[in-house]
């Protein structure tokens, strides 16, 4: 069924840029449109288009057996005012994205400069979570899960991690990393390991 939604969002998102630009899923449920157009006409169009395109992937979608409602944010960085190069529009994008995640009545932001901090922040996070596990700073604590009768039937592996300065980095802000970055790879396959 996830791969089943995943094609449906990229067919609304191909609808979307078909001849506006081009789509690219980046991993996971991150997707990215690259669409390009005269500064003037395309901006005062962009806003638009972008909450339409929102609402046209959070529209239902129909499995065998249900329907399904997905929610989505979308960050939005444009060239040159936030940046020259691929990666840093994509950086820029992202944080922008997982602001509009945060944000309870907007789905879309746009970048801006006072996102620099966070660009930052967000490097520094990535360079400490390459040693995270070297450093012997992630551990995992076992949530039990009961069944309706109150029993005890298994456990549920969360990940945590204790950095040495800033201590618990909630597992909503360095997972996402972890993911955006490929670092959920190795960090999957120490949870097996410890686990």
């Amino acid at each position: 069924v996830g791969d089943l939604v995943l094609r449906e969002i990229a067919s609304r998102l191909n609808t979307f840029a078909r001849e506006k630009g081009l789509v690219s899923r980046l991993g996971g449920d991150l997707f990215a449109i690259l669409i390009s157009g005269k500064k003037d006409q395309f901006l005062s169009q962009l806003s638009g288009q972008v909450s339409e395109l929102v609402k046209s992937c959070q529209a239902s979608i129909s499995t065998d057996s249900s329907e399904i409602v997905c929610e989505m944010s979308a960050g939005v960085a444009l060239f040159p005012a936030d940046g020259y190069d691929a990666a840093t529009l994509l950086q820029h994008a992202e944080i922008t994205m997982h602001r509009s995640k945060k944000s309870e009545d907007n789905a879309v932001e746009y970048f801006a400069e006072d996102f620099g901090c966070e660009v930052q922040k967000r490097k520094e996070l990535i360079k400490d979570l390459k040693n995270a596990e070297a450093n012997q700073e992630l551990q995992l604590v076992y949530q039990p899960q009961f069944n309706t009768s109150r029993d005890c039937v298994g456990y549920e592996a969360l990940i945590r991690w204790n950095h040495p300065t800033k201590g618990l980095v909630s597992p909503a802000e360095f997972i996402p990393l972890a993911e955006s970055t490929g670092l959920i790879h190795p960090i999957g396959n120490w949870i097996l390991v410890e686990a």
